[in-house]
């Protein structure tokens, strides 16, 4: 039963302590979700461990440059889920945010996909106006080894991009979620439709790739 002060957590079910008027009964770390739903402690922690990340590239120039020649990228890595957003990060350093913010830039949502009883990995729903490189995405692993050698080459464009060696002419989001399998991350290239031809000249001309390496490598 409920003492005075206290609600349910949305995640584990254990009671909250909210009202601090009310006697002490309990832990009174909670956070509110975007949709309102109030979740503990522990399941705000719980959920920013297994939390989705999208890395959003974005060129920049120089002030007052006529020819507005791209320079180099800002790159703002924000992690979320279907509830909070958990952490913000621009060139390194944190920025502010408020647990209930919206969905950042492209995302719309987020879902699980069951592929079995056991198995499944999060997919995304985009904002209007933009739309995957590869259409369906892929997977990514830090394991690579002789039969998934293709997942090397992504990882390194996607590190080229990141560390500013290789920058597009167009904001660009790779989105990251969990699957099932420990050593694989669901991954998406996201671009805004308008600027979708601007990139895949870039890619060939500037990256030495194309799209259809994309999603050989993301396959």
């Amino acid at each position: 039963m409920p003492r005075k002060g206290q609600r349910k957590c949305a995640g584990c079910g254990e009671w909250i302590q909210t009202d601090w008027e009310a006697p002490d009964y309990g832990d009174g770390d909670y956070h509110y979700s975007r949709a309102g739903k109030l979740f503990c402690d522990g399941c705000h922690q719980s959920g920013h461990e297994h939390a989705s990340t999208v890395v959003t590239i974005l060129p920049q120039t120089e002030a007052g440059d006529v020819d507005n020649e791209t320079l180099y990228s800002e790159v703002v890595t924000t992690r979320f889920d279907e509830d909070f957003i958990y952490f913000v990060e621009c060139d390194g350093d944190y920025a502010d945010f408020e647990d209930e913010d919206p969905y950042p830039e492209p995302v719309a949502g987020q879902h699980w996909v069951s592929t079995d009883a056991w198995r499944g990995y999060v997919a995304f729903d985009w904002l209007e106006g933009f739309e995957e490189v590869v259409k369906g995405g892929g997977w990514v692993t830090g394991y690579s080894d002789e039969t998934t050698r293709r997942k090397a080459d992504i990882g390194e464009l996607f590190e080229d991009i990141k560390s500013g060696e290789l920058v597009p002419p167009v904001a660009l989001y790779w989105v990251f979620g969990t699957t099932s399998n420990v050593f694989s991350t669901a991954c998406d290239i996201v671009v805004k439709s308008a600027d979708r031809e601007q990139l895949e000249a870039w890619l060939e001309q500037c990256a030495g790739t194309s799209v259809e390496d994309l999603r050989y490598q993301l396959g």
